[in-house]
């Protein structure tokens, strides 16, 4: 267990052009109050130095998270990968209002606040994926360069450049699925769930709910089914499964697509403590608290 303190001191974030450091920002412009993420102290290491910002624009990322972790994870998240990724590219769905939303907000960066009931359980899971899968398709309609969706869980850190190498391999046209699975066995699908659906397979895999992409062409025809809190949560009810578990199945069961596995895809059921350093830098994500500490 590692502690983190994260304090609200000097650091200013510029959505321009200007070059940021943890002493503030030079460049075109700075917003006069954007106050700001800042000294963390991590075991009583300095803060990272800022990445470059990668010009790619055709990925959506959305990361869920809850009030319960704003302060110790998203504000982590901020003065590390989401530094290499354009703000109007990075979406958080939430449930709460508070400082750090608000600050998030300065930043560039949209917050949706998802009206669903809160809770680790079933129904209020697929409620927020709902929301995640709802504000792509709105985006998507707004703007027509996103080839890829990727989510992300608020304790995951993201090599930005290892995950744009592997999508880079990909043709988004067409329908990908990737990730790493978090059981290995094919999971049974219900008689009754199957029967309604007039699914033919018996089962299916999935990838960890913590990280996975899915390409637009794939996006597109899960809408029909997962678009939406009241889709997502009714389809997941009338499974009986959560919400990852619920996509894969959507995905195999009735697309007839497989998951693509990506062993680099680690979510923190698989820690990064047991990677050797030479193959760290190769991962395309990991459990933030583990990996990152490791090298602060």
């Amino acid at each position: 267990m590692f502690l983190i303190t994260f304090l609200l001191e000097e650091f200013v974030f510029s959505l321009d052009e200007g070059h940021c450091s943890l002493d503030g920002c030079s460049g075109s412009r700075e917003t006069s109050n954007a106050s700001i993420f800042s000294t963390r102290t991590v075991l009583g290491r300095k803060p990272h130095p800022l990445y470059d910002v990668h010009e790619r624009n055709d990925v959506y990322f959305s990361i869920k998270s809850t009030e319960k972790y704003h302060e110790s994870r998203l504000q982590l998240l901020v003065l590390t990968w989401f530094q290499s990724i354009h703000p109007h590219n990075l979406h958080i769905v939430t449930d709460t209002e508070d400082s750090t939303t608000e600050l998030l907000r300065d930043f560039g960066y949209t917050v949706h606040i998802a009206d669903c009931p809160k809770g680790h359980t079933h129904q209020p899971m697929a409620c927020k994926c709902g929301v995640e899968f709802e504000q792509f398709y709105i985006a998507k309609e707004n703007r027509s360069h996103y080839n890829w969706y990727c989510h992300l869980d608020d304790d995951m850190y993201l090599n930005v450049l290892a995950l744009f190498e592997l999508l880079d391999t990909l043709n988004p046209l067409d329908s990908h699925y990737l990730g790493q699975r978090s059981i290995n066995r094919r999971i049974d699908i219900r008689e009754d769930f199957k029967r309604k659906n007039n699914i033919l397979r018996d089962s299916y895999y999935f990838a960890t709910g913590a990280v996975y992409c899915i390409s637009t062409r794939l996006m597109e025809q899960l809408e029909y089914y997962l678009r939406g809190k009241e889709k997502m949560m009714g389809y997941s009810g009338a499974a009986g499964v959560p919400d990852n578990m619920l996509i894969g199945l959507i995905i195999e069961g009735i697309l007839g697509y497989n998951l693509t596995e990506v062993s680099t895809m680690n979510s923190h059921l698989f820690p990064l403590k047991r990677i050797s350093t030479t193959d760290l830098v190769k991962q395309v994500s990991g459990t933030s608290l583990i990996g990152l500490s490791r090298y602060w």
